[in-house]
């Protein structure tokens, strides 16, 4: 019997990685959502394309009305990266 691919892309993915900023819930996606193909896009991209992309357009509108130093910004990427069970390999090592 052949593995069904399409059953695994059908799963439902579960609980979402969410935090507050500014009194608002925001909710980023999961990684197992990801398309493999965005995975290479998010390695090179800059804080704010990572940020829209993980939060959706409509959310990171509203993110960024709110001031984030980027102390907060790693801490937040590495909380996501952690909820998740996973590295984000960003190499720099504190």
């Amino acid at each position: 019997m052949a593995f069904d691919l399409d059953a695994v892309l059908n799963e439902a993915s579960g609980e979402r990685f969410s935090f507050t900023l500014g009194g608002k819930e925001y909710t980023m996606v999961s990684p197992e959502d990801l398309d493999y193909r965005d995975a290479e896009k998010l390695e090179n991209a800059n804080p704010n394309d990572v940020l829209e992309f993980l939060l959706g357009t409509a959310e990171f509108k509203s993110f960024q009305k709110n001031r984030v130093t980027v102390k907060a910004i790693g801490k937040l990427l590495e909380q996501w990266g952690e909820f998740y069970g996973i590295s984000l390999g960003n190499g720099s090592e504190s």
